[in-house]
């Protein structure tokens, strides 16, 4: 065997571990993604509930939003936080919409406002700064959102974590499976963020 040869199966033997170990890291986002999305439980009493931003005016937002304020309006929680920045050049940021769509609704309970963040980090890293880590939170996001949001929240100290999210039924399928899809990449890009914080 030549020099040469042997170096080019170094390479494909180097290549194949690669590929092996980033196909194992999506299987394991993916079940991550799906495990959450798909073992929701009835939302305990919290201390606080925290409404997750989407893009302004969307039907997500919106939904979110409804979804939020009716557990607020159950009793679920003492405290609502709407958290989201100001990621739309021609809109307010995401948790003035929010609250702006809760008014309409008749909604007047005292909202904190948090509208520095601008990605799913910050928003519970800002909150967290705002108002210190909660005895207990329960989170409001789409069904695909929510295991990334529980990992960082582990990640920066938050416990006695549960979640709800609103029927996905709003999506057409295709665009839900783009989310998915999307939210298994982020779980990469993430990755960092969960180890080191």
């Amino acid at each position: 065997m030549t020099k040469q040869n042997s170096v080019f199966k170094k390479i494909k033997k180097v290549l194949a571990i690669v590929m092996l170990c980033s196909l194992g890291l999506v299987i394991l986002d993916a079940t991550v993604v799906f495990g959450f999305a798909l073992s929701e439980k009835a939302p305990e009493h919290a201390d606080t509930l925290m409404v997750f931003g989407a893009k302004p005016y969307s039907v997500a937002m919106r939904q979110r939003t409804l979804h939020g304020i009716g557990l607020y309006q159950q009793g679920m929680a003492k405290h609502i936080v709407f958290t989201g920045g100001k990621t739309h050049i021609k809109f307010a940021p995401e948790a003035e919409v929010m609250k702006n769509i809760a008014v309409v609704q008749g909604f007047d309970a005292d909202v904190i406002i948090e509208s520095e963040s601008y990605n799913s980090y910050e928003n519970l890293k800002f909150t967290k700064q705002k108002i210190g880590i909660p005895d207990s939170v329960l989170f409001v996001s789409d069904c695909y959102h929510l295991g990334r949001l529980y990992l960082m929240a582990l990640r920066l100290g938050y416990h006695d974590i549960s979640y709800s999210c609103p029927a996905s039924s709003y999506y057409p399928p295709k665009e839900l499976a783009y989310y998915y899809l999307r939210e298994i990449v982020a779980m990469v890009w993430y990755l960092p963020k969960f180890a080191f914080g």
